[in-house]
C-alpha cells in the first residue's frame, strides 16, 4: 500500500508510450532487432531506397521469396556481406582489385539468390494450380460460396499456395475487392 501510494506516480506520457508501441510495426526479432545501429542503417537505407524508387520492388521480391525481411534489412544485410566478403578477400588476396570483385559478386549473388527462391517458389505454386482448382471446384460443388472456397483453400491446401491464399482472404476480410485480392 506504501508502494503504491508513495511510488513514482504513471505519467500520460508512460502509458501514451506503451500504448504507441503496440501501434507501431515491431522490429525484427533476429539481429536488427538487438543492434541499434543495425536498425538506424535499416531505416536509412530503406529510406535511401524509397527515394530512388526502389521500395516497392524490393518488397515485392522478398513478399514472393517468402523471406522476412524488410527492404531496409535486406539492403543492409546484402551489404554487409559484401564488406565483409571485400575484407576477407581484400586480406588473403592482399589486392585491392579481388575484394572489389568479391564484394560485387556476392551483391550479385544476394540479388540471385532471392530471385532463384521467389521463382522456386513460383514454379511450386504452379504446380500445385491444378489440386487448388480441384479443391475449390468440390468447395463450390459442396455449396460453398466462393469466399468460402477460398477460406479452404487458404487452410487445406500445402505451401505456397495455403500462404498465397491466406494473403488474399487477409486482404478480403480487411476491404479489398475479391478480385484484386487473388490477382495479386
Amino acid at each position: 500500500l506504501v508502494v503504491i501510494l508513495l511510488g513514482k506516480p504513471r505519467t500520460t506520457a508512460g502509458v501514451q508510450g506503451r500504448l504507441g508501441s503496440l501501434g507501431t510495426p515491431t522490429t525484427s526479432k533476429g539481429v536488427f532487432g538487438r543492434f541499434a545501429f543495425l536498425r538506424r542503417a535499416a531505416r536509412s537505407a530503406e529510406s535511401a531506397a524509397a527515394d530512388r524508387g526502389a521500395t516497392n520492388m524490393i518488397e515485392s521480391a522478398l513478399e514472393a521469396a517468402n523471406l522476412p525481411l524488410k527492404p531496409g534489412e535486406a539492403i543492409v544485410a546484402a551489404v554487409g556481406l559484401a564488406l565483409v566478403a571485400f575484407v576477407l578477400f581484400t586480406a588473403l588476396l592482399q589486392t585491392l582489385v579481388g575484394g572489389i570483385i568479391a564484394a560485387a559478386v556476392v551483391l550479385i549473388g544476394s540479388l540471385l539468390f532471392v530471385n532463384n527462391v521467389a521463382a522456386r517458389s513460383k514454379k511450386k505454386f504452379e504446380a500445385q494450380l491444378p489440386d487448388t482448382l480441384n479443391l475449390l471446384a468440390t468447395s463450390l460443388r459442396a455449396g460453398y460460396s466462393l469466399l468460402q472456397a477460398v477460406e479452404a483453400v487458404s487452410q487445406e491446401a500445402p505451401e505456397p499456395t495455403r500462404r498465397e491464399f491466406g494473403r488474399a482472404m487477409a486482404e478480403i476480410r480487411l476491404g479489398r475487392p475479391m478480385n484484386d485480392a487473388l490477382a495479386d
